[in-house]
């Protein structure tokens, strides 16, 4: 079995001028892995989330899922959310349940 390191996810706002450690990704809303769904006083942050995930798995960002493996690519990953509750759970989510159905993870 192979062992793979998935990335570690970390804040933007910790890097002077977006100064983000090599190969990082940015999942904010600048590129196509950013959550479009934004915090209001009718959304919260849990209620984006839940939108995001519904976006990603059954919407408009279901392409994504075909390039999920890549996510393997990159040391971190990074938005601006974290340690808050951020949509990277989703992308997480789906990530180890794909490295179980090829059998690429233990646990």
């Amino acid at each position: 079995m192979n062992v793979y390191r998935t990335p570690e996810l970390i804040n933007i706002s910790r890097y002077p001028r977006n100064n983000l450690p090599p190969n990082t990704l940015k999942i904010d809303r600048s590129g196509e892995w950013g959550n479009p769904f934004v915090i209001t006083l009718d959304n919260s942050r849990t209620d984006v989330i839940k939108m995001h995930k519904e976006w990603f798995l059954n919407g408009d960002g279901s392409h994504l899922k075909n390039d999920i493996m890549e996510l393997l690519d990159y040391d971190f990953v990074a938005c601006w959310c974290t340690p808050q509750p951020c949509h990277w759970i989703n992308y997480w989510d789906y990530l180890i349940e794909k490295l179980h159905e090829r059998d690429m993870i233990d646990e």
